[in-house]
């Protein structure tokens, strides 16, 4: 209880201070995981990806998942297990260009609506290039963007339909 509160008070950025506690409930879970009567294991759900970031399911009743790569593409990730080899989702060239090695920016979230059975909707979360009324020595713009799937095709988001629903520009 003393280690949280710490953390919570503690001195740094905001993002320092979650991920401290992010790295403190994942030690939470692994020691509560460790006395559980089953055995916790992992699985490979799929490969051939840089940086995955989200795995969802797409509330449709197919099955079917979205895995979002940090990269700039989000793939379908069909029942079977397999990646479906057309994009869901791309997103290259909307990004800031990455760092190589390591970056905290790019394709970062994604999410459906929770009327996505009626409306189907979806949202997509990264980093665009600067806006150019950004402040001077910013470098990207977090960016919010709603798509609709498809109708012909409910494995592709239809790029056409993007509508900006948030922006906010970042230092670098």
């Amino acid at each position: 209880r003393a280690f949280l509160g710490s953390l919570l008070a503690g001195s740094g950025t905001i993002f320092a201070r979650m991920k401290s506690i992010l790295k403190a409930t994942v030690l939470l879970c692994l020691a509560v995981s460790l006395q559980a009567a089953e055995p916790v294991s992992l699985k490979l759900i799929t490969d051939g990806l840089v940086s995955p970031m989200v795995l969802t399911s797409i509330p449709d009743g197919s099955g079917n998942r979205i895995v979002v790569d940090q990269v700039g593409v989000a793939y379908v990730l069909n029942k079977d297990g397999k990646l479906e080899a057309e994009p869901f989702l791309d997103l290259r060239d909307k990004l800031i260009k990455l760092n190589d090695g390591f970056d905290e920016r790019g394709f970062l979230g994604f999410a459906f609506h929770p009327k996505f059975k009626q409306n189907h909707k979806c949202y997509a979360y990264y980093n665009a290039p600067r806006r150019a009324d950004a402040p001077e020595g910013w470098d990207n713009t977090l960016t919010l963007v709603e798509y609709v799937v498809e109708a012909k095709n409910p494995k592709k988001a239809d790029v056409s339909s993007a509508r900006v629903v948030f922006q906010l520009d970042k230092p670098s």
